[in-house]
């Protein structure tokens, strides 16, 4: 995967963009959608603001400057297997971001635990041989009653399947149906809850989004998400 990401890095945004625009939106509008229904989640549980996050899968780093706004106390690493995605990411020049090549979603050495996990369209590109794996890691990595967040892409959205194979990033993905994260996800240590559905309407249909919070139960969103808290 790292060396597949090493030729997207440069141009990531706008292959991104490209794609995401048959729903009228851009990157920056589906990174705030998620933040915003990880910060709802969150704050259903009474959970405190995080004050230590982890992103496995971070990319260029996009995403921080998002979490940096959101969260301004909070200490947050980014890990990615890519390293010229790192060495993008880097180039952004985040107060309090630390970022760094992971090939077994391990944080950097020294790092304590996390109270908040994120990781957005990256266990699609990790064999699945590997997911066990890769959740136990960021299992030991959070502390008990951290929470973990996987967003992934739903692959019984037809409009979702069809931008995904045309994207040359996500081409050669193997989607994960939605039940599959909230299993690995309980076996790796965590709670789970999820799958949860959102991005139903394309902006041209922006005046029923406030419904969407009815649908989160049906299958048909363009994405979902599973999460949950690490158990003692």
């Amino acid at each position: 995967m790292a060396a597949e990401f090493d030729q997207y890095a440069r141009d990531y945004k706008n292959i991104i963009n490209k794609y995401a625009a048959a729903s009228g939106e851009s990157l920056e509008f589906y990174i705030e959608l998620r933040i915003r229904l990880m910060k709802e989640a969150l704050a259903s549980v009474g959970a405190l603001t995080p004050t230590r996050i982890l992103d496995f899968g971070c990319g260029i780093g996009v995403t921080e400057a998002h979490l940096r706004t959101h969260f301004p106390h909070a200490a947050i690493v980014a890990i990615d297997e890519s390293e010229e995605s790192i060495a993008a990411a880097e180039k952004l020049g985040l107060d309090n971001v630390r970022f760094a090549v992971s090939r077994d979603a391990s944080p950097p050495a020294g790092e304590e635990p996390f109270d908040l996990v994120y990781s957005n369209g990256t266990f699609h590109h990790i064999d699945h041989a590997r997911h066990a794996d890769t959740l136990r890691t960021l299992r030991r990595a959070t502390r008990a009653g951290g929470r973990a967040f996987i967003f992934e892409n739903n692959p019984f959205n037809p409009v979702m399947r069809y931008a995904m194979w045309r994207s040359p990033i996500d081409r050669d993905a193997h989607p994960l149906r939605p039940g599959y994260p909230a299993r690995i996800v309980r076996e790796a240590g965590f709670d789970a809850h999820g799958p949860e559905f959102y991005a139903f309407y394309p902006a041209a249909l922006g005046f029923l989004r406030p419904t969407e919070g009815l649908l989160h139960r049906v299958p048909l969103g363009a994405q979902y998400f599973v999460w949950g808290a690490a158990r003692s």
